[in-house]
């Protein structure tokens, strides 16, 4: 590809005269800046950005926080502008307006409290501009919607963790967390809480012993056969499949619950199946699982030996620290 030398300004637009026209418009930079431009449109200004990065560091962080001092001025310009027009806005609702979100008084106070907490939990390296576009939208959406103690907490860990590992959590997930509430998340904790996982495999494996007699809950009432269905519903679980495990003759298993392990051991001279309950945790519910404590019932072990009572095999449960795996 060749550019020819000339270029001509027009309505504060630069053309660069080739093969390939291109122009550096504002809605262009404004699309790029929030990352609404594909690679190949933004790619000069990438380029750009990067080389300039490269041949001047210092002076292309001196720009970069100069924008962002041009730009927290503009916040606060815009905040006390709406504050004096709107007087009837909240301080929070004013902040957020300022930054490009509508809220009403109540959302602004739970995104508030989301982000406050976040800010206190977070490392001071941690970096907003890791996050995409769409992740702050959905989030703000989502988080706006908690009104409860424990919702809240969960959309500021996974905040938190997100910030840490960009990416981790899906569109889906998002939007299935704003679907719930105090309910669901406290069962869907509840759910964790009887779960075991393995090292190597981030797939928890729920216990959930017969059903009890009257028919409405698992695990001597810990939770119920309701629960199961609405963190099916949601689309966290599948309460109709499960995992089937087996262990080949003389081996041993390891399983985490809280911060314990335990070694599952097949002491026959044959292959044994056994499975832990009728429930799988699917995408969005291993996403949101990391974000609650695993295993951590005291009922656990007694469940583990109840569900393996049932196969008949000869089981042996060991306690080692999580450290020595």
């Amino acid at each position: 590809m060749s550019f020819s030398a000339n270029a001509s300004a027009e309505a504060n637009v630069i053309k660069v005269e080739g093969t390939q026209e291109f122009s550096f418009s504002p809605e262009l930079t404004i699309n790029w800046q929030k990352g609404d431009s594909d690679s190949k449109t933004s790619f000069p200004m990438r380029l750009l950005e990067g080389t300039s990065r490269v041949l001047n560091p210092a002076k292309y962080e001196s720009r970069l926080a100069e924008a962002r001092k041009i730009h927290t001025k503009s916040i606060c310009d815009c905040y006390s502008l709406y504050k004096t027009t709107m007087p009837s806005l909240t301080d929070n609702q004013a902040f957020l307006l300022a930054n490009g979100y509508m809220l009403s008084p109540g959302e602004a106070d739970n995104i508030t409290a989301i982000l406050s907490e976040s800010s206190a939990n977070c490392p001071e390296d941690a970096d907003p501009d890791v996050l995409d576009t769409q992740f702050k939208d959905q989030f703000i959406k989502g988080g706006s919607a908690a009104y409860d103690d424990e919702v809240r907490r969960i959309w500021s860990s996974l905040l938190s963790s997100e910030l840490k590992s960009p990416g981790t959590f899906s569109k889906k997930t998002l939007n299935m967390l704003s679907s719930m509430d105090k309910h669901d998340v406290e069962a869907f904790k509840t759910l964790c809480s009887f779960s075991l996982t393995t090292p190597g495999n981030n797939r928890p494996s729920p216990v959930l012993t017969t059903i009890n007699g009257e028919g409405w809950s698992y695990n001597g009432g810990g939770i119920t056969v309701d629960d199961l269905g609405t963190l099916d519903a949601i689309g966290l679980i599948d309460k109709n499949t499960w995992v089937t495990y087996t262990l080949n003759p003389h081996s041993p298993q390891v399983y985490q619950c809280g911060t314990r392990c335990f070694f599952v051991k097949n002491r026959t001279n044959k292959d044994v199946k056994f499975e832990f309950g009728n429930a799988l945790f699917l995408p969005s519910g291993i996403e949101l699982s990391t974000l609650c404590e695993m295993g951590t019932s005291d009922k656990i072990i007694d469940l583990v030996e109840c569900a393996l009572a049932g196969t008949g095999l000869d089981v042996e449960l060991s306690f080692v620290p999580n450290e020595a795996l």
